[in-house]
């Protein structure tokens, strides 16, 4: 998954293809890779959702490679992916935005109102995640880490005070669909506001943004939480 702020030296070095595909849009990969992803799309006046959307179609595609099924992934490795991919983009996405909707809001339109509607509930949704991630990385992922890198511990109390862990993961699901109903209430505002280049570049973020937002749910909710839960019962039960 790229983002806007990754160094364009790290996308040709992770994509073959990039360099060709960032000089359709007149981007230099040998003169332009210091600069960020958002920084080169701006100097050549391109989109950068329109950008991404061509490197991250190339990279599903290139040379057809199988690519890495992280429901496969340790526990350990699964938790590391859902923050360094996941969690990582949200922090990064919601920030732009949120400006963008405020930008948006102060232009002299009738949808106005709706603008500054969709910043506040993108303000939410970025006060809600952050305390979210923070309950995750801080407390819940060590402690399903340390069930996975040695069982024996799993009787230790995890750091945070939650009694135990079930409680804690039908707390995260529960907050998983609190965000989900943000973004519908989002996704409305947005189908009623008229389109223009900006709002179709909104648009198209915004719905990256939701589609990563999805995957990251249904990898915590399917894949990591009830495998976490397994090996506690089988630690436990190995005792």
């Amino acid at each position: 998954m790229f983002t806007a702020t990754q160094p364009i030296r790290d996308i040709v070095a992770e994509l073959s293809s990039a360099a060709p595909i960032l000089a359709q849009f007149e981007i230099d990969s040998s003169r332009h890779g210091d600069q960020n992803l958002e920084q080169a799309c701006s100097a050549a006046q391109f989109s950068v959702e329109q950008v991404l959307e061509k490197l991250q179609d190339a990279a599903l595609n290139e040379d057809g490679a199988e690519r890495p099924d992280p429901s496969q992934f340790t526990l350990t490795r699964l938790i590391q992916h859902i923050v360094r991919v996941h969690h990582r983009y949200l922090r990064e996405q919601l920030p732009r935005l949120i400006a963008l909707a405020k930008e948006s809001a102060k232009k002299p339109a009738g949808e106005s109102a709706e603008w500054r509607r969709v910043a506040l509930l993108l303000d939410e949704l970025r006060t809600t995640m952050a305390r979210h991630f923070e309950k995750e990385e801080q407390v819940l992922f060590p402690y399903i880490a340390q069930i996975d890198d040695e069982p024996r511990l799993a009787y230790l109390p995890p750091n945070g005070g939650f009694a135990n862990m079930a409680d804690t993961v039908f707390l995260m699901a529960q907050e998983h669909e609190s965000v989900d109903h943000g973004l519908r209430e989002i996704e409305m505002l947005l189908s009623g506001i008229a389109e223009g280049a900006a709002c179709r570049d909104f648009v198209a973020a915004f719905r990256a943004m939701k589609s990563d937002i999805e995957t990251h749910v249904q990898l915590e909710d399917y894949c990591l939480f009830p495998r976490a839960l397994r090996a506690e019962r089988a630690a436990k039960q190995g005792r």
